[in-house]
């Protein structure tokens, strides 16, 4: 048997799973043949080693056994393990007599696949593996028994971070505000986090295990397929977008990242995907691009609009009434705009387009009175009457009851309750001078009559009486709402 300290080990980096096998290799070595060869060997091993006698008292350790220990041992007189203290892998302390070491010599047997921590007399503590396994010499007696220990340190500290990562990536799994799955190359899916089944509406049971193509609408389906069969031949992230069946019937629209997994050795067996609910920013982009279209529809009606004022505005002689005319006319189609635009573009009340174009011509708004009930117009129809009142007003600045202190303007309507109900609007001017229908048709007058006629598929009949200007104006209700958009005549 060995019984002196053999020389340090050689340098090298450590290696449990190396380790592990020299271990287990040790202990099958047949060790009663040359006594300084073993000793040599063991002595330039980088893994600790040590033998005791068959009473357990140690008679021989390297100087890996040194390093993993911290101490040296009392050859002749410690018993059982190189270490120092020892405990179980849950912390629970171990006698050395009760140690791996002195089990397999108690019993005269390997101890194999138990795990130990040695305590270090500077406090450090070192997971490791013993490999123990009796000596015998020829007759079969034991003699004693060598033990390899192997510091998986690294090895635990590795599964540590194994374990946390995997907590992390679970925590993120099971709370992110993402939909994360993943899916066999059938499209079978085999695991989902709750974000996905709170999204569907039905529990996890119902997921694992089926198709990708029972939550995808069937007008989707094939499109959704195609797209779907396509991710074997990818190499990379595919993001797309594709239709989801949603609680209670609602389609939702999901932007997904999309790779596939591979066994170690490269061959496909899966998806991994990471997708999003896109559907409030689809119904977006939806509204912008009908915004854009209505923008460019209104853009276009208004230059015409102008077109047609300009027209008409300057036909005649006069610059400088001219050049008032058209100036006013810009004006009241601003004031349309601006009460428009307030509102979305989306409608606007009959009472305040009324309102803003007397406001526009009448500095005292004790001047007017306005009376009604409730009409929402389609912005196409209040552009329209903001246009024929303003004429009504400048006419009335002109020639009627705003061109006199004491006149007055009164502006009421009522709805009929008929099969098709109708808008009745009654201008009337009061407390102005005596006026008279007007020799020739102005634009005012024609505006009034034919583009009232034509964009609401209504009428007007203007009465000069004595006392002062009436205007009618009928139109049906359901053309000034927008809800019939054939053009009138």
């Amino acid at each position: 048997m060995m019984h002196d300290q053999g020389p340090a080990v050689a340098e090298g980096e450590a290696d449990p799973a190396r380790d592990i096998r020299l271990a287990e290799a040790l202990a099958g070595i047949d060790w009663g043949g040359d006594e300084r060869h073993a000793r040599a060997l063991l002595g330039a091993l980088p893994v600790a080693v040590y033998t005791t006698d068959a009473e357990g008292r140690i008679t021989y350790y390297n100087q890996a056994a040194v390093e993993l220990s911290g101490r040296r041992p009392e050859l002749g007189s410690d018993r059982w393990c190189v270490t120092w203290k020892l405990y179980l892998p849950d912390g629970t302390p171990l006698a050395h007599d009760q140690c791996p070491m002195a089990i397999a010599l108690r019993e005269n047997r390997p101890v194999r696949g138990v795990e130990a921590i040695a305590e270090r007399p500077d406090g450090a503590c070192v997971p490791f593996l013993p490999y123990p396994t009796p000596l015998r010499d020829e007759t079969g007696r034991l003699v004693g028994a060598i033990n390899t220990l192997v510091d998986i340190s690294e090895r635990k500290q590795a599964d540590r971070a194994i374990r946390e990562s995997e907590a992390r990536f679970r925590e993120q799994f099971e709370n992110a505000n993402d939909f994360i799955f993943t899916a066999d190359l059938k499209m079978r899916l085999t695991s989902c986090n709750p974000a996905v089944t709170h999204a569907l509406g039905v529990p996890l049971e119902a997921l694992i295990g089926h198709s990708v193509s029972e939550f995808v609408p069937a007008a989707a389906a094939e499109r959704n397929r195609r797209i779907l069969s396509a991710r074997p031949e990818s190499r990379q992230s595919v993001r797309y977008e594709a239709e989801v069946n949603g609680p209670d019937g609602e389609v939702m629209v999901w932007e997904i990242s999309s790779r596939l997994t591979r066994d170690p050795d490269g061959t496909p067996n899966g998806f991994h995907g990471i997708g999003r609910d896109i559907t409030e920013r689809k119904r977006d982009e939806r509204r912008l691009r009908l915004l854009v279209d209505e923008l460019n529809h209104r853009v276009k009606n208004t230059l015409a609009i102008v077109q047609s004022l300009a027209h008409q505005s300057f036909q005649g002689d006069d610059a400088s009434g001219a050049r008032a005319s058209f100036q006013g006319r810009l004006v009241a189609l601003a004031g349309a705009h601006n009460l428009l635009t307030s509102r979305s573009w989306e409608s606007a009340e009959l009472g305040e387009v009324v309102e803003t174009a007397l406001g526009g011509c009448a500095a005292d708004c004790a001047r007017f009175s306005i009376h009604g009930p409730p009409v929402p117009l389609h912005p196409q129809s209040a552009v329209t009457l903001s246009m024929a009142l303003h004429e009504l007003c400048t006419n009335a600045a002109k020639y009627g009851a705003f061109s006199t202190p004491e006149g007055h303007v009164d502006v009421s309507w009522s709805v009929s309750d008929n099969d098709e109900p109708m808008l009745s609007l009654r201008w009337e001017e009061s407390g102005g001078p005596s006026v008279a229908a007007p020799a020739r048709s102005g634009f005012g007058r024609r505006m009034i009559e034919r583009a009232l006629a034509y964009e609401l598929r209504g009428r007007a009949r203007l009465d000069f009486r004595g006392e002062g200007l009436v205007c009618e104006i009928e139109a049906p209700l359901a053309r000034l709402a927008g809800k019939d958009c054939r053009p009138g005549g």
